[in-house]
């Protein structure tokens, strides 16, 4: 793990370069044919596991509050930086074949996902839609974020997921969406609001997602856009 200070505290509550694009189809309608079965099986093995070990660690405490610093951290393999809240904890989980899991803590309910995958990035380059034609590149990508949908409700519980939009982060091609959820057991039954995004680099693709209580998701919004834009390959800048 690689960490070093990052600007201070200002957030921006918008997102400029994101936008839902009226062409895509509801990732629930995705035919089960469309993309490989292995994208979910190399992850959702290990979701789990590191749900539990991760939140087992967890504290409770005031769900936000003012970001005064930001820090920046790079994944150990070097493959991924980001930004995160000074005083937050981060737990890394390098798994087999360049996996790496990490979770961006606050509290129990207030949290940061982060999967990188090679395989993933593997799968959806090779997919025939990524560069079938003038305007598809976004294809393969969505593909991924309508799959990983899944994994995302093994994580938390069934999503009501939102409209994906395209965008780019750290320079690649990203498709993100806003979603709900009935908080669990570790939520308390609280009702949760998140961002997941689906990022797709040239040697290793990130699926990452931020929750926190449906309540104080106007505050927390800001924070996770913020950590998502800063999403970079390598060490960053």
């Amino acid at each position: 793990m690689k960490e070093a200070t990052a600007s201070g505290g200002g957030n921006s509550d918008s997102w400029s370069q994101v936008g839902a694009h009226p062409g895509i189809r509801d990732p629930r309608s995705a035919r089960p044919d469309d993309w490989p079965p292995p994208v979910n099986a190399l992850i959702i093995a290990t979701c789990a596991l590191v749900t539990i070990v991760a939140l087992a660690a967890a504290w409770t405490a005031p769900p936000i509050e003012e970001i005064e610093q930001w820090r920046r951290w790079t994944t150990e393999d070097g493959a991924w930086s980001f930004e995160y809240p000074s005083g937050w904890s981060v737990q890394e989980f390098p798994g087999p074949g360049g996996r790496t899991q990490l979770m961006v803590l606050r509290s129990r309910w207030v949290r940061i996902h982060l999967i990188a995958d090679p395989d993933i990035a593997r799968l959806t380059r090779n997919h025939r839609g990524y560069r079938s034609r003038a305007g598809s590149e976004y294809t393969a990508v969505e593909r991924a974020h309508a799959q990983t949908a899944a994994i995302w409700d093994i994580l938390l519980g069934e999503i009501d997921d939102g409209r994906p939009g395209r965008t780019t982060i750290g320079n690649h091609r990203a498709v993100w969406s806003e979603f709900r959820y009935r908080g669990g057991h570790l939520e308390a039954g609280e009702p949760m609001s998140g961002y997941r995004a689906t990022v797709v680099g040239d040697r290793s693709s990130v699926i990452v997602g931020a929750v926190a209580p449906t309540r104080f998701w106007r505050r927390f919004r800001p924070i996770a856009l913020r950590m998502l834009r800063s999403i970079t390959p390598g060490g960053g800048t």
